[in-house]
């Protein structure tokens, strides 16, 4: 398990609240992230019509995730999470169950172009045998703009969306943060409304993930000052990290959401297979989480 401060503990609650809770509602966590818990991604919800939608949700969630300790590793950690849970939906920014925390730059009925957040956890390095002697992985803050186009959609039943979302990502430890690269992760998404029973919402997610050099290298390197006999040196390069499929379940149940799923991401034709970092082909992750939204202010905005 990776070690918390105190004060790392508080602001990174902060940052979670700004830019990750409201996917707690209708968000997996993926695979390579919770070391990430990137609750932005595998499951969305889309709500039949009602003619007024809360401008102003608060609640609070718990979240369990068992993962990988980075992309490609094979060992893994069980990762905890409480945090408060906001949902706000203005005219430009919002953050809210349909697609987490943006900033809507565009919407016609088919096509929409945010400009959206995410975040993943760190890692310690003293708990991977590994990793063992290396620097710590920090934090990663990701904000770029996403592509949305919803390919075909049965209202009311089902939906299929392509999202091509483009990061740029930063590392941090709350004393200096440092523009890592890109990370490019186009997604084909389908969601099925009320699946066997009522207010029940399945997610069938696949996506191919690619690394800029520099994200790369922060995940695959290994520098000549922490080479030893069974962990050489390497140099990464950018290229694909990997293919994930995940499988999500979104239960309504008056103020309380569940969510439960598992996904799995494969490596083996990731760019960066010979390096000493790589361990494992495969990575399967499952994930819990339940909210409980306590206040709702409604206003005179309807679902579009």
């Amino acid at each position: 398990m990776m070690k918390w401060t105190m004060n790392s503990t508080k602001k990174f609650f902060i940052l979670t609240i700004l830019l990750l809770s409201p996917q707690l509602r209708a968000q997996s966590i993926d695979p390579d992230l919770i070391n990430m818990i990137e609750v932005e991604k595998n499951i969305q919800l889309q709500k039949e019509k009602k003619p007024t939608v809360s401008e102003l949700e608060l609640g609070v969630g718990y979240a369990y995730g068992s993962v990988a300790d980075y992309p490609a590793s094979n060992e893994y950690s069980n990762k905890f999470l409480t945090i408060p849970l906001i949902i706000y939906r203005g005219d430009v920014l919002k953050s809210d169950q349909d697609e987490g925390t943006r900033a809507e730059l565009f919407k016609s009925t088919e096509l929409e172009i945010n400009l959206s957040f995410g975040a993943r956890f760190n890692s310690d390095s003293d708990n991977n045998k590994t990793r063992a002697g290396m620097p710590n992985l920090n934090y990663m803050l990701e904000t770029g703009p996403s592509l949305n186009y919803k390919l075909w959609r049965n209202p009311k039943v089902s939906l299929l969306t392509l999202q091509i979302p483009l990061r740029l990502t930063f590392e941090t430890d709350f004393r200096k943060t440092d523009f890592l690269g890109f990370v490019f992760e186009p997604e084909l998404r389908f969601q099925k409304l009320n699946f066997l029973v009522p207010n029940l919402t399945a997610t069938t997610s696949v996506a191919v993930e690619l690394f800029s050099e520099r994200v790369a290298n922060y995940y695959y390197q290994v520098e000549n000052i922490y080479a030893t006999n069974e962990r050489q040196a390497y140099d990464a390069r950018g290229g694909l990290s990997s293919v994930s499929i995940g499988q999500s379940f979104l239960y309504e149940y008056k103020a309380y959401n569940f969510i439960f799923g598992a996904s799995h991401s494969y490596y083996g034709d990731s760019a960066n297979r010979a390096s000493p970092l790589y361990k494992s082909d495969t990575n399967t992750s499952i994930f819990a989480a339940v909210a409980w939204f306590f206040y709702q202010k409604t206003n005179d905005k309807t679902v579009q």
